[in-house]
């Protein structure tokens, strides 16, 4: 019988194993689409929130596009604090990054998220990472045709010794090149 340990690391081994595999196949899609000029990309200001956590990350989306759906990596830094001090951590998120984009060519429209990836960064415990995703919706208000405001909330979710669900709101800026 397998102790917890080795079922851990096995899951581990699993997800690595499939974000990696998630990874080659939006590189290839993407030398195909950057070819033919057709990139994306999203920055957001958000805060964090979740019980007696509260916090602020920056992060960055860069897409390929293909049709409404882009898809990327996101990449992002942030910081929360625990006022005991138990939980806080300054973190780098970084994952594979999907989203659907409803009515670009509107006045106004919705950007509908989801990311899946890894965190690492320090916490009160010294050094530690784990798994990482969110999910959720933005308005996005027309600044153009290849540019938009953003308003908008997500679900993040962090794992690592404890699991962790914030509320974040932010705003942004999302472009196209096509």
């Amino acid at each position: 019988m397998k102790n917890a340990g080795d079922c851990m690391g096995l899951r581990l081994r699993t997800a690595l194993l499939a974000f990696f595999a998630g990874l080659c196949t939006i590189f290839s899609l993407a030398n195909g689409a950057s070819a033919q000029g057709r990139t994306a990309g999203a920055v957001a200001l958000v805060g964090i929130l979740g019980g007696d956590e509260k916090g602020a990350a920056g992060i960055a989306d860069l897409y390929t596009e293909l049709g409404v759906l882009r898809l990327g990596l996101g990449l992002g830094v942030g910081v929360v604090s625990n006022p005991n001090g138990e939980r806080s951590r300054a973190f780098t998120p970084f994952g594979v990054s999907t989203t659907l984009v409803l009515g670009a060519e509107q006045a106004a429209g919705l950007e509908l998220r989801g990311r899946f990836g890894f965190w690492g960064g320090a916490t009160d415990h010294g050094l530690r990472s784990g798994a990482w995703g969110s999910i959720g919706g933005w308005v996005r208000i027309s600044l153009g045709s290849r540019a938009a405001f953003l308003l908008g909330c997500d679900l993040w979710f962090q794992t690592n010794t404890e699991r962790a669900m914030y509320i974040v709101p932010g705003l942004g800026f999302s472009w196209s090149s096509s």
